[in-house]
């Protein structure tokens, strides 16, 4: 009995190894299949960006020809002759923003963060480009002023890359978070808005504007 249970418990372990190698391999399998299953998820969604980025920003030409082949009454085969017509797609106005900060005491500026003390002005430049090919028309910015500081009278401005003294067609002032707008720049501001008809295309080339203002941190 001893020796026919010893030889039942051997028999279990050596069928348990021998199935280890296939365990090992099938979660190996599974390990390989999704990692591939990922990779190609990867790779369809980079493809998916590279396309979006193609069509969006690259204006192109579509181009249509016609080709005519005839012969003469004996059957000689005259040259083709051939005319085209091309019509170029134009990507629409593009128009972004990037901001900057700078700190007016220590002339710290960057395009993220900057130290600043209690006290101190600080300086908000906003660059705005189209780099479209057609107008951008209507264009309206809102700047909040933010909390923690006071608006520097006078200080809201703008220029163009042609006339560094033309102004935007309209800059307007909140006075209460959620409130109207008017022209009037003294009190408490809570935001800016900067309206332009038109900021011109990048083949007119006056299609850049640089709008600014100032707080005092409290």
């Amino acid at each position: 009995m001893k020796h026919r249970l010893t030889q039942t418990l051997l028999s279990s372990f050596r069928s348990a190894e021998t199935q280890k190698p296939h365990i090992a391999y099938g979660v190996s399998h599974i390990a390989k299949t999704i990692m591939r299953k990922a990779a190609v998820i990867l790779l369809l969604a980079l493809s998916f960006q590279l396309s979006a980025i193609t069509v969006v920003y690259a204006s192109f030409f579509v181009t249509n020809t016609a080709g005519l082949n005839y012969m003469t009454g004996r059957g000689k085969v005259m040259p083709t002759v051939s005319d085209t017509a091309a019509l170029r797609i134009y990507k629409g106005p593009e128009i972004n923003i990037s901001k900057d900060v700078k700190n007016m005491r220590s002339n710290e500026t960057s395009t993220e963060i900057i130290n600043a003390l209690r006290g101190d002005t600080v300086e908000f430049v906003l660059t705005i480009l189209n780099s479209g090919d057609d107008d951008g028309k209507d264009v309206v910015i809102i700047d909040s002023v933010p909390l923690g500081t006071i608006y520097e009278t006078g200080s809201a401005s703008d220029t163009t890359s042609l006339d560094p003294i033309d102004p935007p067609d309209t800059i307007v002032f909140q006075h209460v978070a959620g409130g109207p707008f008017d022209i009037f720049d003294r009190g408490t501001i809570t935001a800016i808005k900067w309206i332009w008809d038109k900021i011109e295309n990048m083949e007119q080339g006056n299609n850049r504007r640089v709008a600014k203002f100032r707080v005092k941190l409290q």
